[in-house]
């Protein structure tokens, strides 16, 4: 039951989802190997150096496009009776990554909800629990289409990052570093702040095409359904108001969201 809409409380993080979230990898890119001298490095990170072997190289001093490839996006509303589980199969989204300035980065990640699977334990899928919950995120088909495409999609921007710890230096296979993105989550139409702590590894460039980015979540992002305003309702969206002691009861108040994602340096477009 991923969900979204404007409100001014936040829920500390750990999406999928995603997304989110790449922003981190600025810094990850950047370092720098070299035989003759080791050099301490201060941010920013340095541009690796180029190769033959290098099919794509970050360019320090602009942002590079990055494109989500494929994305694993998992949650659980844990309540005291129940514990739905679900997942979220269609992820898209892009990153601006900047090397001289990882701050600028950027990252935009889009769900689409009605790609939702809920179930019971063991994440079986519930058709009933899943129409409920259409009601409560007001996707249901008795609704007017033009409501439907607003509360369709939930987006979690992230404007910026914190490194948490700092780059591996030795490998020349892979980069990996732990960042905390920071952001905002709209969901249901309303937008929350958001922090969302995760690990991001850059795999390198070789025969097989340019490398990839790996983004995981550390912890769960935690988004809460109320401050979204996703609330028990009818398939007309009224509030059920006999039926919101389920939240915390049937449904968990919060959604525990972890995500896996793979993006790709988007393909450059051509001049006319």
């Amino acid at each position: 039951m991923v969900l979204f809409r404007d409100a001014r409380e936040s829920h500390f993080a750990h999406a999928a989802c995603a997304t989110a979230l790449v922003a981190a990898l600025a810094m990850v890119l950047g370092a720098c190997h070299r035989k003759e001298k080791r050099v301490l490095r201060t941010e920013p990170w340095p541009a690796p150096m180029a190769s033959a072997s290098a099919g794509f190289i970050p360019v320090e001093g602009k942002s590079t496009p990055y494109r989500i490839e494929s994305a694993s996006v998992n949650l659980e509303l844990p309540a005291r009776r129940k514990k739905p589980q679900g997942s979220l199969r269609q992820i898209e989204g892009t990153i601006e990554l900047d090397l001289s300035h990882p701050e600028n980065s950027r990252a935009t990640l889009r769900a689409d909800l009605l790609s939702l699977s809920l179930g019971a334990g063991e994440r079986r899928a519930d058709p009933t629990l899943l129409a409920r919950a259409f009601d409560w995120l007001e996707l249901s088909a008795d609704h007017p289409q033009a409501e439907r495409d607003r509360n369709r999609y939930a987006v979690l921007q992230i404007d910026g990052f914190d490194p948490v710890t700092q780059p591996d230096d030795d490998s020349r296979r892979s980069r990996s570093a732990h960042v905390l993105g920071h952001g905002t989550l709209t969901l249901h139409h309303f937008r929350v702040p958001v922090s969302v702590e995760l690990d991001v590894e850059l795999k390198p460039s070789d025969e097989s095409g340019p490398g990839k980015l790996l983004i995981r979540t550390r912890r769960p992002l935690v988004v809460s359904l109320t401050s979204h305003d996703i609330l028990p309702r009818d398939a007309r969206g009224t509030v059920l108001t006999a039926a919101l002691s389920e939240l915390g009861s049937e449904v968990g108040k919060d959604a525990r969201i972890s995500a896996e994602l793979v993006a790709r340096p988007a393909p450059s477009t051509p001049n006319p």
